[in-house]
């Protein structure tokens, strides 16, 4: 999420830098948790 969020700034997209930082993680643990079957799709 670092290299991601470092790269966004670079390339000066300010806007999705903040969205990755504040909902990055979370997005990602309920991705993996659809993909394992661990929850449903809605």
């Amino acid at each position: 999420m670092k290299e991601l969020t470092d790269i966004l700034e670079k390339i000066r997209a300010h806007d999705y830098a903040i969205i990755e930082k504040k909902y990055g993680e979370e997005m990602w643990r309920m991705f993996m948790a659809l993909e394992n079957e661990e929850i449903e799709e809605i």
